[in-house]
């Protein structure tokens, strides 16, 4: 999840070496002063598969200490954007204690530089050193947010899953078929569902703007200095999994890019609603890294209905269970992303200036 990965090198290491390389003579064309050039190879590297492994807190921290403090700027707002750590600390674990590396999360999150992987990568610090209290504000179910479209009032008409489902299903054909996309597993997967040129999908994506624009307006608590982090200005990009077939789930996963993740669901099977059983259920909860008994992490199991919208943070680890039987489960997903300033392209647009 979310997209059809591109094709490839077979040796994974093969390809984040060559970024590497990339990403080398990117850091020394601006260190020479050819920031144009350099960040323009910056941006070409930055949206290929393998990137958010490259030490992007480390290159921007070379920048400033060489005084090109325009080009560091640029490229640590470009690794925001990506989902990159900004960490130093996190890069030199275990030479850096966890205290060091929580205390260097906290000093970024107080100058804004945040987003969901740096989040996602404190909470963990936290849970290791066993600050619960410290992860409570992050992780309450209260940010959790579930909205029935099929009855809605006001401006936003209610929404009739069956519409929603006839549309996508007239898109769908065999090429559409992954066993592997990303964190998705045996799944129909189509892209750009925002895009879809079908009255029924045109009324889903404005009744989920409304509510992602009433999220953004929720009080800002002072319980952590991270819930502070509301975008001035967000894009989205939006897909649909599809499954039909035993043994389709997602794999436990965050969202690196987004801030806020919008889930709806058109179709869900039978074995979904039954008593007792929870495949096809979307699971919170810790992230695979920790084992199973790690502290201060939400333990959550949420059986899907057809026209349930779901809102969550997009740092917060989720999964599904796997389907058993043929049924129909289908979540219409959008990615909801801070933009960090105009003029700067949402993932599926590509980065630029």
């Amino acid at each position: 999840m979310p997209h059809p990965p591109e094709p490839q090198q077979a040796d994974p290491r093969a390809r984040v070496k060559a970024l590497a390389t990339q990403a080398g003579h990117a850091l020394h064309l601006c260190r020479e002063g050819a920031m144009e050039e350099g960040l323009g190879e910056y941006r070409r590297l930055l949206n290929k598969p393998g990137a958010l492994e490259l030490p992007l807190a480390l290159h921007t921290a070379m920048l400033a200490d060489c005084g090109q403090s325009e080009a560091a700027q640029t490229l640590r707002r470009l690794s925001l954007i990506i989902g990159a750590d900004l960490s130093i600390n996190a890069l030199r674990r275990p030479l850096a204690s966890r205290d060091q590396t929580i205390q260097e999360y906290d000093r970024l999150f107080a100058e804004n530089a945040i987003n969901a992987t740096m989040i996602h990568h404190y909470l963990m610090m936290l849970s290791a050193a066993g600050r619960v209290s410290d992860m409570a504000p992050l992780v309450d179910t209260a940010l959790i947010e579930s909205h029935d479209l099929t009855h809605e009032g006001g401006p936003v008409p209610p929404i009739d899953p069956a519409e929603v489902t006839a549309a996508i299903m007239n898109k769908v054909d065999e090429t559409a078929w992954f066993e592997r996309c990303q964190a998705t597993r045996n799944c129909y997967h189509l892209d750009a569902v925002h895009k879809m040129a079908d009255p029924a999908i045109a009324t889903l994506m404005t009744a989920i703007a409304a509510h992602v624009e009433r999220y953004r307006a929720r009080p800002v608590s002072g319980a952590h200095p991270a819930l502070s982090w509301r975008p001035k200005d967000i894009s989205v990009g939006g897909w649909v999994d599809i499954f039909n077939k035993p043994g389709g789930y997602q794999g436990r996963h965050i969202h690196p890019r987004g801030w806020l993740i919008a889930v709806y669901y058109s179709a869900v099977p039978g074995e979904a609603r039954a008593p007792g059983c929870d495949a096809g259920c979307l699971r919170i909860g810790q992230p695979a890294a920790l084992g199973n008994t790690a502290a201060g992490w939400p333990d959550l199991t949420l059986a899907p209905k057809a026209g349930q919208l779901l809102l969550l943070p997009s740092y917060l680890t989720h999964w599904t269970v796997p389907t058993t039987g043929s049924g129909l489960r289908i979540a219409v997903v959008i990615d909801v992303e801070d933009r960090r300033e105009e003029g700067v392209k949402s993932r599926e647009e590509g980065i630029r200036k």
